[in-house]
């Protein structure tokens, strides 16, 4: 809303962030004709203000919100790529955020719960069948909300992100390290929420977001 008196008539507004409801928020603003919807799996660090140490490159891709695309978003994606960012097109943008979803539920929470790189994850069998329960969990919200995901084994991509990332600090361990507010009703919190819609219970989700969210509650007895 801040913004939107800034952006031209003609413009088309894009997020790439993590989770679910992005796009729903700029819809409401700017109109489902304007908005693209996307995501990336490349790692950043954010060292100081002006400072960001690329942490590895990974697959981007973006599309309209229905079911074909029109040439304005080749042209972005060509934009993209030519900018040294890699950008594929995709007539199935919806699958291609959850899969990036189911992703982050099985990393970044546990993560940043524990203040451990990504590869920690597969070393320790504890976190590593907390992240098997919280990715099934979503994965059957998933099929419920009739997702097409287009992946033959969604615990094995995750695994296999948690591996190739392995040195990483995920995004959400960066932001409770620094005390900054994190994606997580928009992560764990969306798969709470679309489990209630479809009558699905989602109890390690939903842990998860209430122990991320009780990090940034105060005392209201404290002085």
């Amino acid at each position: 809303e801040r913004i939107a008196s800034h952006v031209g008539g003609t413009a088309w507004v894009m997020s790439v962030q993590n989770g679910l409801g992005n796009t729903e928020i700029l819809t409401n603003v700017f109109g489902e004709e304007r908005v693209l919807a996307g995501t990336t799996s490349h790692g950043a660090t954010l060292i100081e203000p002006g400072a960001v140490r690329h942490a590895g490159a990974g697959e981007t891709t973006i599309g309209e919100l229905g079911e074909s695309n029109s040439e304005r978003v080749n042209e972005i994606a060509a934009a993209f790529s030519a900018a040294g960012i890699e950008t594929g097109v995709s007539t199935n943008v919806k699958g291609a955020l959850w899969r990036k979803l189911l992703i982050n539920v099985g990393i970044n929470p546990i993560t940043a719960l524990l203040r451990i790189r990504n590869g920690e994850l597969m070393r320790r069998e504890s976190a590593r069948t907390l992240m098997r329960m919280a990715v099934y969990e979503a994965e059957s919200v998933s099929r419920v909300a009739k997702v097409k995901l287009e992946i033959p084994s969604v615990f094995e991509l995750v695994e296999t992100v948690a591996l190739k990332t392995g040195d990483n600090w995920s995004s959400m361990c960066q932001d409770v390290t620094a005390g900054r507010m994190t994606e997580i009703d928009f992560i764990c919190g969306a798969i709470v929420r679309e489990g209630e819609r479809n009558n699905i219970p989602t109890p390690v989700n939903r842990t998860m977001r209430d122990l991320i969210r009780a990090m940034y509650e105060s005392d209201p007895n404290s002085n």
